[in-house]
């Protein structure tokens, strides 16, 4: 269970020094009772089956009237444990009965942190996930894979500042329907060195159903990436990380401004002190 209160306090351009004789208050209040239940029923040694229902909730932001987001969540798949071997598959569906928008940069908006209510939404999709750890004499060799569908579909019509106009059916932006990462390591002793692989497939950047329009889209693009680690004694770690190693050129987003481009090649190192 959950009880919310929220004030926002906003200080007017004619007080500047925030003496709090000039403001604006917006109060909000959101209650909600969150049951959930899970299951994991073990068929062998290796294979199990899990699955589980649960109550979403987000609280509103201190604006007036606006509602809570709520939504019941549901998953089920099954679980491959072996000595060497690890295969998940799981499926998702979250039915919102009022989903909650933001306002972010990081998703495409202003970055005004407003949020907005949405209305009816499903999103579903499954997860697959599969990891061994194979041996080369001393050396450990972890491998990952993982893919993830995703759909989304807006279930009422509704207009925002953020997204504009959107229909019944419609597909939310901001969300890669495919999306998929390798990963190849090499551990030994304290050193460990790791490769990855990240794929993200096109992406609406406007609600919208059908094909995808050039000027609304990002394009899928890979991307790799890669690390390492020597742990010289029992306190001292050094790391180092290098982002986008190819320096590939790809998009992020069409907003707030036009187009921005993903993350360049970067290279960052660091140091883990245990005492």
């Amino acid at each position: 269970y959950e009880d919310v209160s929220l004030l926002k306090r906003d200080f007017t351009a004619a007080d500047p020094r925030r003496s709090g004789k000039i403001r604006i208050e917006t109060p909000n209040h959101a209650r909600a009772w969150l049951p959930g239940l899970g299951f994991n029923v073990k068929l062998t040694s290796q294979l199990s089956l899990l699955g589980g229902v649960h109550r979403g909730f987000a609280p509103p932001s201190a604006t007036l009237y606006q509602k809570a987001e709520n939504s019941t969540n549901f998953e089920g798949g099954a679980r491959w444990n072996s000595r060497f071997l690890k295969v998940e598959a799981i499926g998702f569906f979250n039915a919102y009965r009022n989903m909650l928008g933001s306002d972010l940069l990081a998703g495409g908006g202003q970055g005004t942190l407003e949020q907005f209510n949405v209305g009816k939404a499903r999103v579903g999709g499954v997860e697959l996930l599969a990891q061994a750890q194979p041996h080369i004499g001393r050396v450990n060799i972890p491998l990952q894979l993982t893919y993830t569908f995703t759909h989304t579909e807006m279930l009422n019509a509704f207009s925002s500042d953020a997204w504009g106009d959107v229909h019944v059916g419609d597909e939310i932006p901001y969300i890669f329907r495919h999306a998929a990462n390798a990963q190849l390591g090499a551990e030994y002793r304290g050193y460990e060195l790791n490769v990855g692989l990240r794929y993200n497939g096109a992406m609406r950047t406007v609600p919208g159903q059908g094909a995808m329009p050039k000027s609304e889209t990002i394009p899928s693009h890979f991307i790799v990436d890669a690390s390492a680690k020597a742990r010289l004694n029992r306190h001292v770690t050094l790391t180092l990380n290098a982002i986008n190693l190819t320096n590939a050129r790809y998009l992020a987003s069409r907003h707030p401004a036009g187009l921005r481009v993903g993350h360049p090649f970067g290279l960052y190192c660091g140091a883990i002190l245990n005492w």
